[in-house]
């Protein structure tokens, strides 16, 4: 299955959004210890989970947009996020501000700049992953889709699974 031609919609609630990507990141950065930071209401310096990629502290900042309304992540929240993950303890080598909404150029140039001067000044890396990113990585570890579609999207999860059946069929 592509990435491109079949896709679910991002959850929507944002606690649902911080789980999917706690679980897709544990597996992405291979930490079976990565966590949620703290719980709702107290300050997080930024981060809503975080873990450790190859040895080094990442941190990820959840964003959930209206997916109806195509809200996205804007300039000004990114340098806020990122002004906030400074302050995150241990020091990050890598924060990475996820949401479910669009791509937006603009908000991954700031993204590059950030890097580009932290690593100037030994600060961390900054990465936006939107929704179509997010869903790529689903789709490439197809066990983990699995594991995660009925926990996520339960009542499309099974039409879903259907279509993906009869596409691979349609395959041999």
């Amino acid at each position: 299955m592509s990435a491109e031609s079949q896709s679910l919609p991002p959850p929507n609630n944002p606690n649902a959004f911080e789980s999917l990507c706690l679980d897709l990141w544990k597996e992405l950065w291979q930490d079976a210890h990565a966590q949620k930071n703290g719980r709702s209401g107290q300050p997080q310096a930024g981060v809503d989970v975080f873990g450790q990629d190859q040895g080094q502290w990442s941190g990820i900042q959840c964003k959930q947009k209206d997916n109806l309304l195509w809200r996205k992540v804007t300039v000004k929240e990114l340098e806020a996020e990122v002004r906030k993950a400074r302050r995150f303890k241990p020091a990050l080598s890598q924060f990475i501000l996820a949401t479910t909404g669009p791509a937006d150029v603009k908000v991954q140039e700031r993204a590059n700049r950030f890097t580009d001067e932290h690593c100037r000044q030994g600060l961390f890396k900054v990465s936006v992953f939107s929704w179509r990113e997010i869903w790529k990585e689903l789709c490439d570890r197809p066990k983990l889709l699995r594991e995660l579609g009925p926990r996520y999207w339960p009542a499309l999860w099974e039409a879903f699974a259907r279509d993906f059946r009869s596409e691979l069929a349609s395959l041999h």
